[in-house]
């Protein structure tokens, strides 16, 4: 995607932190990254959270009032349920000798995402993740990206992509008090399922809610950054008001988990997004007022 966008005169910077929107005459005309370097834009595509958006880019009042009411209001954490992101490294090959001469295809199990938690598993996690416990099991889903591209270690070497969507955001311990527990109850588990998992680790990442917060700057470490709620999908993801990728604020678009269909291996908010960009630059600026009565 990069280099299809350098191909198109696009540009790319990457560790370059957004300390704010830059605004003029009531729009969006660019950002100002960390450091004071400000970047001018006919329009600007937040792919963060929109609470971030809202509640640290844009400077107050911009908005209109009912708006900025329904955008303090962005739920993030609802559910009590979070993620839990562990990737390991590992020194050889990962095998499945139980479970792959089973196949009648010689298909390799290696490569599709496996999950291995039962039903009544998965529901006894989630009554865990609402009591803001950890559950036990913890429901994962497990893939080998190394599997369908080797490039992504160094020869004979695999990677280990694991990740589950039942985990507490607001849990009664410390997350850094039982980081290394979770994270070894999980590979225990996994090591039911991949032969060399445990034998073969060089390092391992664990990562829960607070560190994907830190880490991504999505409030409660919310990798949808808004919970998947019935009423928060279509016209109403983010918020009624906010669900056609354009904003109130002339030049600002919204983009990324936060908006229709949401988070997920898609690209299609980004896609979706990027039309209603084209669109509006096509078309001319909208003038304020007639903004600001669409959005009502």
């Amino acid at each position: 995607m990069r280099n299809h966008l350098i191909d198109h005169g696009g540009h790319v910077r990457t560790s370059a932190p957004v300390e704010a929107l830059t605004t003029r005459a009531g729009r969006v005309t660019g950002v100002r990254l960390d450091g004071g370097e400000e970047i001018e834009a006919r329009a600007v595509l937040t792919a963060c959270s929109p609470k971030t958006t809202f509640a640290k880019l844009l400077p107050p009042g911009m908005l209109p009032e009912h708006l900025a009411r329904r955008a303090e209001h962005f739920p993030t954490r609802l559910t009590e349920g979070g993620s839990l992101k562990i990737n390991v490294a590992l020194r050889g090959r990962l095998t499945m000798p139980r479970h792959n001469p089973k196949r009648s295809d010689g298909f390799d199990l290696r490569v599709p995402v496996l999950a291995w938690n039962t039903l009544e598993e998965h529901i006894a996690a989630w009554e865990a993740v609402v009591a803001r416990r950890w559950p036990d099991p913890i429901p994962v889903i497990f893939t080998v990206p190394t599997a369908t591209d080797p490039s992504q270690a160094p020869e004979g070497q695999d990677t280990a992509w694991i990740w589950s969507g039942i985990a507490p955001v607001r849990a009664h311990e410390p997350w850094d008090d039982v980081r290394d527990k979770i994270g070894q109850r999980v590979i225990d588990a996994a090591s039911h399922y991949y032969d060399g998992i445990e034998e073969l680790e060089i390092s391992r990442s664990v990562l829960a809610a607070p560190d994907i917060e830190q880490r991504f700057n999505s409030p409660d470490g919310n990798i949808y950054h808004l919970d998947a709620l019935f009423q928060r999908f279509g016209p109403l993801r983010p918020a009624l008001g906010f669900g056609g990728y354009r904003t109130a604020v002339p030049g600002l678009f919204l983009t990324g988990s936060g908006t229709h269909p949401s988070g997920g291996i898609s690209g299609l908010p980004g896609q979706l997004a990027a039309h209603t960009v084209i669109r509006s630059l096509r078309r001319g600026n909208p003038i304020r007022s007639r903004l600001r009565s669409k959005f009502r």
